[in-house]
């Protein structure tokens, strides 16, 4: 079947058949609010796992933003928009398909994003933009509060929206805000003739949808992007062990293992590709930079292990700074970066 043969061909027949504009990223709009803390506050504040991401309502979301003795940063989120917003910036014609409220949280992200060039988000009076509350403790592991509630989305994808798409990326994430939503989009996006690719976003989305997960991967995903506890739970494996099972039902599977780079298995290969050395402050985005490099790269019909170079330099470089937004002089070291190692 045309949508599964192997992606070395099928990246460059569907490129050149299908002249196509845009990079389109499916997900939540979220507004986080970073904080610095310790393990302590963790364990006294937070209702679960840390490196995990736990739902509450908006009293217990005040509550632990009023135990923080300093003021969170606050800044446009979300693991797919976070991508959307790094294809943007590396020049790619991007679409972001998601939904904020009339707050003003929702109107400050829909204005920013327009700002950068980005549409497709809907604007839903009856819609409550999600709120993330980011705890990074001092070695820069994250563990996350949201205010995200399963209520659906209030449209649905339709054909056309995947019409002149050469790329779209999907969240997992979306499984607890909008499970039908992704996947009718992830669907329409497999009719469409569309090359997708599937973040696993994070180990408790993966324990709780582990079925449908793989159900997906062997329907309608043809890269799979997750780090080495995702995978893990997902199959049970090693990360060796899942990559290499993986393969079974999609054509490649990206697994980044922090400091020590990442894995990309295809056709029956393995193959590891060492990250770039940095301080780490707050891993923020960090997948999200590394899964936007990598695409970068496939679109560009670049070779596995360049696309993971791409990837491992912007992931990188956002891990030094707190948030999802690089300072305007580390774009220009990025593009250098590209233009001397790949002749962009």
């Amino acid at each position: 079947m045309f949508h599964r043969i192997v992606l070395c061909l099928f990246f460059s027949i569907h490129l050149i058949a299908n002249q196509a504009t845009h990079f389109m990223g499916v997900g939540s709009s979220i507004i986080d609010f970073l904080v610095q803390v310790d393990d302590d506050f963790i364990a006294q504040h937070i209702p679960g796992q840390k490196g995990g991401s736990i739902a509450c309502d908006q009293e217990t979301f005040d509550r632990v933003v009023a135990a923080i003795e300093s003021n969170p940063k606050t800044a446009l989120g979300g693991s797919a928009g976070n991508t959307v917003r790094t294809m943007a910036k590396l020049g790619e014609q991007s679409i972001f398909i998601s939904l904020v409220g009339e707050d003003l949280h929702g109107k400050r992200y829909y204005e920013e994003m327009h700002e950068m060039g980005i549409s497709g988000i809907v604007r839903d009076p009856d819609f409550t933009t999600i709120c993330i509350l980011c705890l990074i403790t001092p070695e820069g592991e994250r563990t996350f509060l949201s205010t995200c509630k399963p209520v659906g989305w209030n449209f649905k994808p339709a054909l056309e929206h995947f019409q002149n798409v050469k790329w779209g990326h999907f969240e997992s994430f979306l499984l607890w805000e909008a499970p039908d939503f992704i996947e009718q989009s992830l669907f329409l996006a497999h009719e469409a003739g569309v090359p997708v690719s599937l973040d696993l976003s994070n180990f408790l989305v993966v324990g709780q949808h582990k079925e449908k997960l793989l159900e997906w991967l062997g329907k309608y995903v043809d890269v799979v992007f997750g780090n080495e506890s995702e995978i893990g739970h997902l199959t049970g494996l090693s990360p060796e062990e899942g990559c290499m099972r993986l393969q079974a039902i999609c054509p490649i599977v990206v697994v980044t293992k922090g400091a020590d780079g990442c894995l990309v298995g295809c056709q029956g290969e393995l193959t590891h590709i060492p990250g770039f050395s940095a301080k780490v402050v707050d891993t923020t985005a960090a997948g999200d930079y590394f899964t936007a490099g990598f695409i970068y790269g496939l679109l560009h019909q670049l070779p596995l292990p360049v696309c993971a170079r791409i990837g491992h330099r912007l992931g990188s470089s956002i891990i030094e700074h707190i948030g999802s937004e690089l300072p305007k002089e580390k774009w220009q070291e990025i593009r250098t970066f590209m233009q001397l190692e790949h002749e962009f």
